[in-house]
């Protein structure tokens, strides 16, 4: 069960901060507190680590993803590029800040149409570190698709990532569900359907 390795990892943490203050203890802890949604409590941790280790790549990105979390993705974006600073050969740096781009695009609804050009430009840097990542190449995918409404050109970009990332993995659901919008958009609704019933068969609760 995960919530119990998520309160186990708490409390060993917590028991190496009565022996000592310590900067990874803190960091465990705040990781473990943001897997469990006790986002204030994440927060609260990570930065007494950022206070003892200052500018620690691994607690820059838990710290970006709590601010994520917690809505505040300008301070999220402070932490991720201050992490691409220090280690920019680091692909999952670059993923985290596409994702942040593309969060913010989505609950702007869509009014914040820059996001999706700098979200595809992180997942492209993404993919040249570390070529064949699917959840890369999907995420990617679901921005061309965005772009693609804007110019249907961006379709045929957005077919290429999605049929990479499901050969490398069909087991997700929204992969399916990403592509079956492409071929909507591309107006080939047999495949459309066929991928929209496949992403229900692989989660039902799609």
């Amino acid at each position: 069960n995960e919530n119990k390795d998520y309160d186990q990892a708490i409390r060993s943490a917590s028991e190496c901060l009565k022996l000592e203050q310590n900067f990874a203890c803190f960091g465990v802890r705040a990781m473990a507190h943001l897997a469990k949604g006790n986002l204030d409590l994440a927060l609260a941790d990570a930065n007494q680590s950022d206070k003892l280790r200052p500018n620690s790549q691994v607690l820059l990105l838990t710290r970006a993803k709590i601010h994520r979390a917690r809505g505040s993705f300008d301070l999220a974006l402070v932490d991720i590029n201050q992490a691409i600073q220090i280690s920019s050969g680091n692909w999952q740096l670059w993923k985290t800040r596409g994702d942040l781009f593309a969060e913010i695009y989505e609950s702007g609804g869509g009014l914040d149409a820059d996001k999706i050009d700098l979200a595809i430009a992180d997942y492209s840097k993404a993919l040249d570190i570390s070529p064949g990542q699917e959840s890369v190449l999907a995420n990617r995918g679901k921005m061309f698709n965005a772009s693609a409404s804007f110019d249907p050109k961006f379709y045929s970009n957005a077919l290429s990532d999605l049929k990479a990332a499901i050969e490398l993995n069909p087991n997700i659901a929204e992969y399916w569900h990403w592509r079956s919008t492409t071929y909507f958009g591309l107006k080939k609704d047999d495949l459309a359907v066929a991928d929209a019933t496949q992403a229900i068969k692989v989660d039902p609760r799609y």
